[in-house]
Parts: C-alpha cells; structure tokens; sequence
C-alpha cells in the first residue's frame, strides 16, 4: 500500500503525551487490567515497522486488524460515530500508530493504536454526517462539517480567518488555511488536508 510507505511526515509530536486511560475504559480486562491481544495487534512495534517500511505481506493484515479495532471502538465509544476524524486516506489509523511505534518501540501494535484513539478522542465526530467536498486545483479533500467546523474555529482563534464558523468550505477558509500551512511551513495548497487538521487541532 504506496501511502504507508509515502508518508513522510510523522504525526507522533502530536500524538505524544496521550494517556492509555482511554484504552482501558474501552477494553474487556481482567482483574489484574491484562486482556489476550489476538492476531496483528500483539505484534512488536519494530516488527510493524518494518513490514509498512519493507510493505511487507503483513501490511494488508495490519491495516485490516487496525480497522477492526478503529471499528470497535466506534461501537463501544459513548456519543461517536467515528473516533477518525477523516474519510482519508485508506490506512490512516495504521500510518499514525506506525508513527508512535517509532517514538516508542517497546509498545505493541496494539498499545500504538490505544494511543492514537487517545489522542483523536477529542476531535472525534459525534454524528453522522455525509463529507462535505472540497476542491482546490487537482487536490480534492473530504471532510465531515463538524470537523470543518472545528478547523475554521481555529483558524479564527489564530487569527487567520474572520467571521463565523459555517462548517462550509469558501475561498475565506481557502485563504485563511494557506495563511496557517505557510506558518506552519506546510504544503500551501488551502484545503484542510490530514496534516494541516491535525497541526490545528491537536497542535499546541
């Protein structure tokens, strides 16, 4: 899969820091807080990345165990309809748990994914809502309007964007993210991208 191997950037700044609390309310467990990790996720993180760095013929097992688990915690998650925040790219939950296994190689695959849900808990969609379509020159992104709604919110407390928050993308937003990804020293390409939402809203 050519964007596990393509994604250069690493998301684990962002990601740092977040506590396994969410995991454990999340996940049966014995008394002694210890469940069976069955399949992909018992995997040690430097055995994960290198099969997505040698797209390895476990690659497709790994993206399929971390779906299910992206998909269970859905199920189970109070109030949510996703805990991803994105539509896109396929694979995006296992590029970002990739990313913490290389900050902290001593974790299981499992464990990578329990950290990332815990950091993508606070910007996870809560209803479900069809993407809203946007479009600048040959790049297009999908994003849901609660998301939308949070990343213009932002943009306004930074300074960037004037007005309110519609969860509608317009050349306002467009002008207002290209302002943000020069600052940030992003791809200036105006559409709220993986990357840019995440530096938004899980940034400092």
């Amino acid at each position: 899969m050519t964007t596990l191997r393509g994604f250069k950037r690493s998301f684990a700044i962002l990601l740092a820091g977040t506590s396994a609390a969410f995991g454990a309310a999340a996940l049966a467990q014995d008394q002694q807080n210890v469940y069976f990790v069955r399949g992909s996720g018992a995997l040690p993180c430097a055995e994960v990345i290198a099969t997505v760095e040698g797209n390895g013929p476990g690659l497709v097992a790994l993206v399929a165990w971390a779906d299910g688990a992206l998909s269970t915690v859905n199920r189970m998650r109070p109030d949510t309809f996703d805990i991803l925040p994105f539509t896109e790219p396929p694979g995006l939950v296992t590029q970002l748990a990739v990313n913490v296994c290389r900050q902290r190689p001593q974790m299981t695959f499992d464990m990578a994914l329990v950290e990332v849900f815990a950091a993508l808990e606070s910007i996870r969609i809560v209803e479900q809502a069809d993407p809203v379509r946007m479009v600048a020159g040959r790049a297009e992104v999908r994003l849901r309007a609660e998301t939308l709604r949070r990343v213009q919110e932002r943009l306004i407390a930074l300074g960037h964007l004037q007005g309110s928050a519609d969860g509608a993308y317009g050349p306002a937003t467009g002008a207002a993210l290209r302002k943000f990804q020069g600052t940030a020293k992003l791809p200036a390409s105006g559409l709220p991208d993986v990357e840019t939402v995440l530096r938004l809203l899980l940034g400092e």
